[in-house]
């Protein structure tokens, strides 16, 4: 089994930890659960369309529609005044430009490097969004134990560590160096178990 392999296989942590607590979390991690279900579905879709040789463009397409909004929501629960706002507008950008973007530049059929590139951009200014909150409001005794930090660092980690593989795209496509897709598997996989600590951790905040 390769890197590739365990990367694809990593988000079964997450989604069975989600299936298995599902009924004690709050509303936050339930639609995290959500977000990691639909993350599973596409990734396995885009891996179908792969393996029979179909352009998977559209599921990547699909992904990147939906992925913005589903985070919104996840954060707009704990966040709160401009910050949720913020938010709201950022997502609201996002789904224009993604809507120009398939019209003008990128269509269903071709990979959405700059729809991807906006979309980090986006879910980079919610976890600044929920640190500043946090920061400012200083009412978390024990951040590690707070399974919205789990989430939002996880999610920061790899959103700021592949963002330089959707803006050199088609350089690293042509690229003979496997380390930068390595790199996307390993954050991957850190993404997958931050997440499966989220949701675990919020468990555990209940009791």
């Amino acid at each position: 089994m390769n890197l590739d392999d365990i990367s694809a296989l990593s988000i079964l942590i997450p989604l069975i930890s989600a299936v298995i607590l599902f009924n004690r979390l709050n509303k936050t991690l339930k639609l995290l659960g959500v977000f990691i279900l639909f993350s599973a579905i596409t990734e396995t879709l885009a891996a179908i369309y792969f393996e029979y040789g179909w352009n998977n463009m559209i599921i990547s397409h699909l992904y990147a529609f939906a992925q913005v909004p589903l985070l919104a929501w996840i954060f707009s629960t704990f966040t709160n005044g401009f910050k949720k706002n913020a938010i709201y507008i950022l997502c609201g950008a996002y789904l224009l430009f993604s809507i120009i973007n398939v019209i003008f530049w990128e269509n269903l059929l071709e990979f959405n490097s700059n729809q991807r590139y906006f979309a980090a951009v986006v879910i980079l200014a919610y976890c600044l969004l929920y640190y500043s909150q946090i920061f400012v409001e200083a009412k978390i005794i024990r951040i590690e134990l707070e399974p919205n930090f789990w989430m939002c660092s996880s999610i920061l980690l790899y959103t700021a560590g592949t963002l330089f593989l959707f803006i050199y795209n088609k350089e690293l496509m042509d690229s003979t160096n496997q380390g930068y897709w390595n790199l996307n598997c390993v954050l991957n996989i850190i993404l997958n178990i931050g997440l499966t600590g989220s949701l675990w951790m919020g468990v555990r905040k209940l009791n």
